[in-house]
């Protein structure tokens, strides 16, 4: 069994990351371009 602090890295790291990666404008306008592909289309 792994101790507490590197459980705490093993899901922490990934986490900045991610939130990292979503406050970058490259990924901010993938989003974006995905939402408004996902938004327009006709039903």
């Amino acid at each position: 069994m792994a101790s507490p602090p590197i459980n705490t890295v093993a899901w922490l790291t990934p986490a900045r990351l991610l939130i990292g990666l979503h406050k970058s404008p490259w990924a901010k306008g993938h989003i974006g371009a995905i939402g408004v592909r996902l938004f327009a289309q006709a039903p």
